[in-house]
């Protein structure tokens, strides 16, 4: 496993950190990003703008 964590405290690095941030904050950060990414790509659809049709194969 300590080559796992080395992995990790590489990847902090490329992101500028000094270290491996704690487990439960990562956690709260992707939490807070997958809410973001969701309710943009929720609010950028108007409704019935896409169309499914399966007997003409069309999906847009």
């Amino acid at each position: 496993m300590e080559h796992r964590h080395l992995d990790l405290e590489s990847a902090a690095r490329n992101f500028g950190l000094e270290r491996l941030t704690a487990h439960d904050e990562r956690y709260e950060w992707a939490e807070e990003y997958l809410e973001v990414v969701f309710k943009l790509r929720e609010g950028s659809w108007d409704g019935g703008v896409l169309l499914k049709d399966r007997y003409r194969g069309i999906l847009s």
